[in-house]
């Protein structure tokens, strides 16, 4: 997923030679949930994109129920301009990358006012070990935000190799069964962990 794009020549455009693949098969149609930019559905033939809407209204119908002091927060402003809706209330983060290492130096929030005294759901397409998330959640909670739910498309199993539980920070992780599954969660760990069945 993050294959696609480059910042050094030394990058390898690894999602064009997959894409190519996948074209090779000639499928009548490729579905495509969440996907990470709009490279790779611009490189899949007769590409067919499922939103990560019905993830996020999950979590907001069952998880956060009957709550008006919910506020949604995105990582950054490609992230909030991709999943927000309207009349809908949120902020977004900005981060600052260092892309040789690939870590995130620096996040602070555009409007921290948004979140004070709110329960707040991060929205995200994809987690790997979640640094962005631990930063985006210290700040949240450095601005006033109550509960924190993380709501990712794609979770990576280095999700509990990472800091996202050892804080406190993050109450619970909502996410689809696209590489995760129940069996992967730590027991200790299975109430902060809820995994939809989506495929």
């Amino acid at each position: 997923a993050r294959m696609d794009r480059v910042k050094k020549k030394e990058d390898v455009f690894t999602v064009k030679t997959f894409c190519k693949i996948i074209n090779s098969m000639c499928f009548k149609e490729v579905i495509v949930f969440d996907p990470h930019s709009d490279v790779s559905t611009a490189l899949v033939d007769r590409v067919k994109v499922l939103s990560n809407l019905p993830l996020v209204n999950v979590c907001r119908d069952a998880v956060i129920k009957d709550n008006d002091d919910m506020v949604f927060f995105y990582p950054d402003a490609g992230a909030a301009k991709r999943y927000s809706i309207p009349d809908e209330i949120y902020t977004y983060g900005i981060k600052t990358r260092n892309w040789e290492t690939g870590k995130i130096e620096n996040l602070v929030i555009a409007e921290p006012k948004v979140v004070k005294d709110k329960d707040v759901i991060i929205v995200d397409d994809i987690c790997s070990y979640g640094g962005t998330f631990v930063r985006a959640a210290a700040a949240l909670k450095e601005a006033g935000a109550r509960e924190i739910i993380l709501v990712v498309s794609h979770c990576e199993k280095n999700i509990f190799k990472g800091k996202v539980f050892e804080d406190g920070n993050i109450d619970l992780v909502v996410t689809s069964n696209s590489l995760l599954s129940q069996k992967d969660v730590p027991e200790n760990l299975e109430e902060k962990v809820i995994i939809l069945n989506m495929f």
